[in-house]
């Protein structure tokens, strides 16, 4: 229910657009040039279908410490 309700309100072109006038902003053209490389290679490929994994493993112990600092700070 989350992902229809998100797919069928969230803009993604605003979203998309958004993340390249960042790009363009943040990043040379050179750089955005390495990206395009890494993420079509074989190897940037591997690793990018390993990162919901990793986020899996890593973000229990953000949530845990980023709730501990908010009850700390309260």
């Amino acid at each position: 229910q989350f992902i229809k309700v998100m797919t069928s309100e969230v803009d993604i072109n605003k979203l998309e657009s958004a993340a390249l006038d960042a790009m363009m902003q943040t990043f040379t053209i050179e750089e955005l040039n390495a990206f395009a490389d890494f993420y079509g290679s074989k190897v940037g490929k591997s690793a990018m279908g390993k990162f919901g994994t990793y986020m899996s493993l890593v973000m229990p112990t953000v949530q845990q410490e980023m709730m501990r600092a908010i009850e700390k700070v309260q």
